[in-house]
């Protein structure tokens, strides 16, 4: 697949397993992904294997019984996975290390992570827990979180949400994928009107808001305005994807509300729900973000995860 705007196509799709049935819907999920982009799949299975003993059990018995079960276990979901898709190149791996550790190390801006909400053992808790978080926050190309099986009558738009600080990898990956579906991109962005003077309770800022002065609370025409100004603002950061990408369809709007439940409003029928994601660096620095995290623990459908690449400028 040739390389897009970013210098960074979709290459290969890694996908961890660990036999629930949440890593088997997102094994297939990748499978079905893998397919649609011409690319190979693989299945990896972290042992997290611990680096010392732990009695009364022999390292070397204890490390051979759980290599032999990953291996049967990777293989035979691997042999499920062909049967569905047997156009897809599908390869099985193990891995000593644990879940985030291995995910993290496959990750790169050609490869895309594939995770499902809960697992078994080093996967519990994936979709809000320890492993997709710790993705989010650390993955150094897109993850995607599937939650649950794909439902029959998500053949709707991919849905692309656009903040102020625009992520062109997240862009592009959205256009990818919705030329990949043959589906329409929708372009969301989400704002919240500046809190009015008059909602903080100083002297004066009931009246200031009634005279229309700095503290004016919003009309309709005016947040219809805003609305408008927004959706402008958006059109510009996904204009020039738009011409390199002129066979996708695309709408994009402005809603007023928080970007978690304005984003989450729009997953009727919808394929995959796309965000980027802005590391911020330092003590204070904790999570993957507010509307990443809360995306992964609300949003019905798939939600990919876009960083920042070096070719953005981030």
């Amino acid at each position: 697949m040739a390389a897009g705007a970013t210098g960074h196509a979709i290459r290969r799709i890694i996908a961890g397993v660990d036999g629930s049935d949440s890593a088997m819907h997102a094994a297939l999920w990748a499978a079905r992904e893998a397919r649609c982009r011409g690319v190979p799949l693989l299945l990896t299975h972290a042992l997290h294997m611990p680096e010392v003993a732990v009695p009364p059990i022999e390292p070397a018995d204890y490390a051979q019984k759980q290599q032999r079960a990953g291996s049967k276990l990777v293989t035979e979901t691997a042999a499920k996975v062909s049967t569905q898709f047997p156009d897809v190149v599908v390869e099985a791996e193990t891995s000593l290390l644990s879940p985030v550790h291995r995910l993290s190390d496959v990750s790169a801006p050609d490869q895309l992570v594939v995770t499902g909400t809960r697992g078994h053992g080093g996967f519990v808790g994936m979709l809000i827990g320890s492993v997709s978080r710790a993705l989010a926050m650390h993955a150094r190309g897109p993850i995607v979180v599937v939650r649950g099986p794909e439902p029959e009558h998500a053949n709707g738009p991919v849905v692309l949400g656009v903040g102020l600080d625009p992520n062109d990898s997240a862009i592009e990956f959205a256009f990818e994928a919705a030329r990949c579906y043959g589906a329409p991109l929708r372009v969301v962005r989400a704002w919240v009107p500046p809190m009015p003077v008059a909602g903080l309770g100083l002297p004066g800022a009931a009246a200031m808001g009634m005279a229309g002065g700095p503290g004016a609370l919003p009309t309709p025409s005016t947040m219809e305005d805003s609305d408008e100004q927004e959706a402008d603002d958006a059109m510009r950061a996904v204009e020039p994807f738009r011409r390199r990408y002129p066979d996708v369809q695309t709408e994009i709007v402005a809603h007023i509300g928080n970007a978690v439940p304005v984003l989450t409003g729009q997953c009727a029928a919808t394929r995959l729900i796309v965000v980027g994601a802005h590391r911020r660096h330092g003590p204070f620095a904790v999570g993957a973000g507010y509307v990443v995290e809360g995306l992964l623990a609300h949003s019905p459908v798939p939600v990919a995860v876009v960083p920042v690449c070096a070719s953005d400028g981030g």
